[in-house]
């Protein structure tokens, strides 16, 4: 018994974009079934089919184009006799009750517009593009910012995973229109610990009450090396304890005076190990936050700090850190941006001579190049921008003779995967 034969399933003439680009199959329905499933538009191309014309033929077209726009009509056009060159083509079937398209060049008038696409490259990549960008990529998203403050605009970075968040929700919010008037996302909301301070000029004197006894001090800097030191080494041990102890034993005014930014990193220390220890006693304020104003009170202006070398890019990344850890993630990066500028200014991204610098200071400009630069690879990626060093111009070395190096590759090796 014979099985009957399998019907072959027709390819259509025509498929729509989206079948086209993700190479499925298509209907040929307007809209077609994929695009209904996939509530999508469904649009064709005009004149995407393919017709075998002689090259003769195709040369006597061009020839009466020519002469159409040249306003002189060809005289010896088409005999309706004259076969159609589709049919020297045997190899091509088609039902009897389509016309050829040799026939319809013939009884046309102004055979130019037979071989002109009404249809632009731009449209049709415009619409392809509207199919298959991914909305988050292209333009950029932006929403308008609510904050009290001049900035009319939140840009929101496609890989930041904060932004991502903040974009779901408005596309969530937009969609099911549930969300009142100008009523921004909860994540938008006003900062968490707003912080304000009044830079002082730098002939006022330092405010030095209420700093802690030297004891205190001192525990609350093994604190924060403790809680801190094993990621970030940006404070020289050596350097600091030696003006610890000159502040404490000697004219602790003239001294905070005279070392005014060793005193705001002095201070900031203070704020990170009074927030490791303790608590805030105010929820509006972070734990810290009076030492923090105070030294941020001080700080010496951007135009003359990049003077003061590492210990300007330690205060900076410092400060950075400080602001990162209380969610001002925009302040943060600016302080940092500041702090990589300096370093960037003093070689630390380079191989510096040991011969000339000496093997301690070597490996102190090391040890904090790196730190910027792990804390560089975190901010950037929390916010979605650019590195502000790429990997391609940095010959600095990781010491290979102390005990964190393999921490400190672990960590760099670390951030890279992440970003």
């Amino acid at each position: 018994m014979m099985q009957p034969e399998r019907r072959k399933s027709r390819r259509t003439a025509n498929a729509c974009i989206a079948c086209r680009q993700s190479k499925i199959k298509c209907s040929g329905d307007e809209p077609c079934s994929n695009c209904k499933r996939r509530l999508i538009p469904c649009r064709f191309t005009d004149g995407g089919n393919k017709v075998v014309v002689s090259e003769k033929y195709l040369q006597e077209l061009r020839k009466q184009a020519q002469d159409h726009r040249q306003g002189q009509p060809h005289h010896q056009p088409f005999s309706p006799g004259q076969p159609s060159p589709v049919s020297q083509a045997e190899s091509i079937s088609r039902p009897s009750n389509e016309t050829s398209f040799g026939s319809i060049l013939e009884s046309h008038i102004t055979p130019l517009e037979a071989i002109q696409v009404d249809v632009s490259p731009e449209t049709t990549t415009h619409d392809q593009l509207e199919i298959f960008t991914n909305p988050f990529a292209l333009p950029s998203t932006i929403i308008k910012n609510t904050h009290k403050n001049r900035r009319h605009w939140i840009w929101l970075a496609p890989s930041s995973t904060w932004s991502f968040n903040v974009r779901l929700s408005v596309a969530m919010t937009d969609k099911l229109q549930f969300r009142l008037e100008n009523s921004p996302p909860s994540a938008l909301g006003a900062d968490v610990y707003p912080l304000k301070w009044r830079s002082l000029p730098d002939d006022v004197l330092p405010d030095i009450s209420g700093i802690p006894s030297i004891d205190r001090a001192l525990y609350l800097f093994n604190t924060v090396k403790f809680h801190i030191g094993h990621h970030y080494q940006f404070i020289d041990d050596q350097t600091f304890l030696q003006n610890l102890n000159e502040f404490y034993y000697g004219n602790a005014q003239e001294k905070a005076l005279e070392l005014r930014l060793w005193f705001v990193q002095f201070l900031i220390v203070l704020a990170f190990g009074s927030a490791f220890l303790s608590r805030a006693k105010n929820r509006n304020e972070p734990p810290g936050a009076g030492y923090f104003v105070r030294a941020m009170e001080l700080l010496p202006d951007l135009g003359s700090l990049w003077k003061d070398s590492l210990l300007a890019v330690e205060v900076l990344a410092l400060a950075g850190l400080y602001l990162y850890s209380i969610g001002h993630r925009e302040s943060a990066n600016v302080y940092l941006g500041q702090a990589l500028r300096i370093a960037q200014l003093e070689g630390l991204h380079t191989r510096l001579p040991e011969s000339e610098l000496g093997h301690e200071t070597v490996e102190r400009c090391r040890r904090l190049w790196w730190t910027l630069y792990i804390m560089d690879r975190h901010f950037s990626t929390s916010l979605g921008i650019p590195m502000s060093t790429t990997d391609s111009d940095i010959s600095a070395l990781i010491n290979s003779s102390t005990t964190g190096s393999k921490k400190t590759r672990y960590l760099i090796y670390k951030s890279n995967y992440h970003t």
